[in-house]
């Protein structure tokens, strides 16, 4: 069975997020109003999804099904927590490798990376929540399933990622002892 990876409507999308799919991004009808659609947009504000406002014809060349001014792409992987990701490493691995990406914006070049991630042994991927190039069918394949294999984690900001990554490595060193 193939995993979904758009969906439509406002109440689906409510849903979607209420069951912590994993939403890439959502695009919604510019000037659309009502209760509903104004409970949407403070549970993507509250979720920090990634959002965009278009015009009516471009959500109808994403579906051509009843879309009601909003469609969202959900990822067909599964992110990590950052801090449970660099934990679980952490216990099986004495340096882990991981790679933080900013900006990186291409779905393509996202796939070649994680490809190449793979095959060099990087342990865990890093990206922001917003502004990432979201992983989309063409990035698994570009990704020859790789993607499936290298565990990815959203941040917020890719400096607090940095920072965190500092500290646990400087709290995990073994510092050489010295015998008098």
């Amino acid at each position: 069975m193939q995993k979904i990876t758009q969906i439509y409507g406002i109440r689906a999308v409510l849903e979607a997020i209420n069951a912590n799919e994993p939403i890439d991004k959502v695009f919604i009808q510019r000037g659309l109003k009502g209760d509903l659609f104004k409970e949407l947009e403070g549970i993507l504000r509250k979720n920090q999804i990634n959002t965009s406002y278009v015009p009516l014809e471009k959500l109808n060349r994403l579906t051509k099904n009843n879309h009601q001014g909003v469609v969202a792409n959900i990822s067909p992987i599964t992110f990590h927590e950052m801090e449970t990701l660099v934990a679980g490493v952490l216990e099986r691995k004495k340096k882990p490798l991981f790679l933080l990406l900013d900006q990186l914006s291409d779905v393509r070049n996202f796939g070649a990376i994680i490809r190449t991630a793979e095959c060099t042994g990087v342990d865990g991927i890093i990206i922001q929540k917003k502004g990432a190039a979201p992983v989309t069918a063409d990035t698994i394949k570009t990704s020859a399933g790789a993607a499936f294999k290298v565990p990815i984690a959203k941040v917020d900001h890719i400096k607090d990622a940095v920072y965190y990554l500092q500290a646990v490595s400087y709290t995990h060193l073994t510092l050489p002892t010295i015998q008098l």
